[in-house]
């Protein structure tokens, strides 16, 4: 039971470490939003893709927003959910 510097060998190849990192979700980001990205709360269009389905802001780190990008975006989404553009919530748990 001898192992060479201490270390287990390991059987699995790069491509099986290759394919299962894809299969489990690892590396897969968002293209980075322009730099002169405009968000206005009258313009829902561009709010959307920033919001999940049930209607939550997408985190900065899935969005790839700057912190102040993602503080304008959050600004935004209140501002139009206040005045009634978008939902504040698509999905209600019913009992």
């Amino acid at each position: 039971m001898a192992f060479s510097n201490g270390r287990k060998s390991s059987s699995k190849t790069e491509t099986d470490l290759d394919e299962k990192q894809e299969r489990s979700g690892f590396g897969r980001r968002r293209a980075r939003p322009p730099v002169d990205l405009h968000l206005d709360y009258k313009d829902i269009e561009t709010l959307k893709p920033f919001l999940t389905e049930g209607g939550r802001i997408v985190a900065a780190r899935m969005s790839r927003l700057s912190r102040k990008q993602q503080r304008l975006l959050t600004q935004e989404v209140k501002r139009a959910r206040q005045l009634a553009l978008l939902p504040i919530a698509d999905r209600h748990q019913r009992n």
